[in-house]
């Protein structure tokens, strides 16, 4: 009769508490800047670009989106007009997105923060696992933290959705299945990372500071001569935090974090909110089926729209809305768009 493998080490046990501690905490932050940067517009033109592609795809237009259209070749060199039917795919070949229309549907806007800072707190855990394979439980646990801590990571996760942040997830699902020799890993860490050389080329930068002890030889690949005082050091992942926080990534921090010194440039907490409350205002009166221009702040609140386009930005910020029935004298920059001015 085989003996019951012996527990763990207490230090062993502490240290997966704290990164799944550390996870929790991640994910809970990353979701309270997210949620404040759409309430306070500090969101811009991607936001509004990747829920209009997805909420075209519960229309039965997967992949269009007429904002993305603006940063064709098309419109930018050629002149031409932003295309309603404008197919996505054909600048960023990522059909995974399609994976998340339905928590689009359930969610509306707030989907998008969720899938993208839930995605990376996921990866950071699968690191763990994945340098557990080959390293001892100390620097497995640093190495975990410096990750969730680093620019690199905390930026994406507190700024615009973007299509690249299952990357990290998919790289190390991969990574892990190939250690454990393990399909049911493999094929959707492969699948999730995608082919050809942009896959390969994201692959190598995402996993470099993972899979670089793993990679080059084992188990004796961590630098000899090491104490192991040395080897639990937390200074990497204090360094990454500190130099993160301090950069203010996406300006997420801004309400904490002055812009500048010299000057001095900062914005009070409620400053953000007081034009909110008064875009929304100007937001509720247009009508549901109306097309729409608007400047960059006010795309992701209106980009559940299916004709939505980028107003030119101004010293204010204006919205507009195409009002072809009415009869009230047209004000703006071009004849057939009616505008408000909602703050200076």
């Amino acid at each position: 009769m085989l003996a019951s493998p012996d527990p763990a080490p207490p230090r062993h046990r502490r240290a997966h508490q704290i990164v799944l501690a550390e996870a929790v905490t991640f994910s809970l932050v990353g979701l309270v800047l997210q949620i404040w940067r759409l309430l306070v517009l500090q969101a811009s033109m991607d936001q509004g670009i990747f829920l209009q592609v997805l909420m075209n795809g519960l229309r039965a237009h997967p992949f269009e989106s007429i904002l993305s259209s603006l940063l064709s070749t098309n419109v930018i060199h050629a002149g031409e007009m932003p295309a309603l039917g404008y197919q996505r795919l054909g600048q960023h070949f990522t059909p995974i997105l399609v994976v998340w229309m339905p928590l689009v549907g359930i969610l509306g806007r707030w989907a998008l923060p969720l899938i993208q800072v839930d995605l990376i707190t996921a990866a950071g855990l699968v690191l763990f696992q994945l340098c557990r394979q080959r390293l001892p439980v100390g620097p497995a646990f640093w190495i975990t933290l410096s990750f969730s801590g680093a620019n690199a990571m905390l930026g994406p996760s507190w700024g615009n959705f973007t299509d690249l942040c299952q990357l990290p997830l998919a790289i190390f699902t991969l990574l892990l299945g190939l250690e454990r020799r393990s399909a049911w890993l493999i094929v959707p860490g492969g699948a999730a990372t995608g082919a050809g050389t942009a896959g390969a080329a994201a692959a190598g930068a995402g996993a470099s500071p993972a899979a670089d002890p793993l990679l080059s030889g084992g188990p004796g690949c961590w630098p000899r001569g090491t104490t192991k005082g040395e080897q639990r050091g937390p200074l990497p992942a204090v360094h990454a935090q500190l130099f993160t926080l301090s950069s203010n990534p996406n300006r997420s921090l801004s309400w904490l974090i002055p812009d500048g010194i010299r000057p001095w440039v900062y914005s009070t907490p409620w400053r953000p909110w007081q034009h909110e409350v008064k875009a929304r205002s100007v937001l509720a009166a247009i009508p549901p089926g109306a097309s729409v221009a608007a400047s960059t702040p006010l795309i992701p609140p209106l980009a559940d729209r299916e004709r939505l386009v980028r107003f030119p930005d101004h010293a204010a910020v204006w919205i507009c809305w195409l009002s072809c029935t009415t009869s009230t004298p047209y004000v703006g920059w071009k004849t057939g768009w009616r505008c408000c001015n909602w703050a200076a």
